[in-house]
């Protein structure tokens, strides 16, 4: 249970969620499912499930709320900062922060996490170093309102980390946010592709093809080779060999 604490407040405190001095954390969502989820977590530390209607921006709307009570691990948190807790986050607290905050682009796959909240420089420095461990690769882009007010936000390309956060959100499944997973054909093709050439580079202009292959995908795999360098591909007269065209496949990661 004293892990779940660690991904409860971390998850909050990077989401949706807000802490206060004595370490409690207080979350809100408009899905009941996702904060029954949370509180299963660690039933005899939190409070009951409550609803209410929303009145901000969705007036009207149904608005669920939780509290986690005071804990010690939220007071250090609250007394060294954030940054130097990181370091305890894992794939759960990273779930519930993808849940949170990550949406997921319908047609092109690609993934975003709203870090409006942070400085762009606390995103370069510590958010993306920590994403990197969980084989995540995102980059800082910018939003401009029409009021002028700018905003960063971490966008993760389909081929960049995608399919880690599909595994990982996969593995705590909430019927609530299925929307923010992949198709799941796409994902055990990148799966199989993986098991085969795991810890090899593959040149990205042929993933899209055969990710989205609609023949025997299995023979279609047995087309790709691995050349003199070391790069995969499925066609022997492809040229383009630069790496930094390329994407390592995770090696029994899958």
């Amino acid at each position: 249970m004293e892990n779940n604490i660690k991904q409860l407040v971390l998850s909050g405190v990077l989401g949706d969620g807000s802490i206060i001095e004595s370490g409690a954390v207080g979350y809100s969502c408009i899905h009941e499912e996702y904060l029954d989820f949370q509180r299963n977590l660690y039933k005899s530390g939190c409070g009951e499930v409550q609803h209410s209607l929303n009145n901000g921006y969705k007036k009207g709307s149904d608005i669920y709320t939780l509290q986690l009570f005071a804990n010690d691990y939220g007071k250090k948190v609250i007394k060294e900062r954030l940054t130097s807790n990181l370091k305890d986050l894992d794939e759960l607290g990273l779930a519930m922060w993808l849940y949170d905050d990550g949406s997921l682009h319908k047609d092109n796959h690609f993934f975003n996490i709203n870090t409006h909240s942070f400085e762009k420089e606390f995103q370069e420095d510590v958010l993306i170093p920590l994403l990197n461990t969980f084989n995540i690769f995102p980059r800082v882009m910018k939003e401009t309102k029409k009021d002028g007010r700018v905003f960063n936000y971490l966008y993760v390309a389909k081929h960049k980390g995608v399919y880690d956060i599909h595994r990982i959100l996969k593995e705590y499944p909430l019927e609530c946010y299925k929307y923010k997973l992949l198709p799941e054909d796409d994902y055990n093709r990148w799966r199989l592709l993986n098991d085969s050439f795991g810890g090899k580079l593959i040149n990205s202009k042929t993933l899209s093809p055969y990710i989205h292959y609609k023949g025997d995908i299995n023979s279609y795999l047995k087309s790709f080779h691995i050349s003199n360098v070391g790069i995969v591909s499925p066609n022997k007269k492809n040229k383009m060999e630069v790496s930094d065209k390329c994407i390592k496949l995770i090696k029994n990661h899958y």
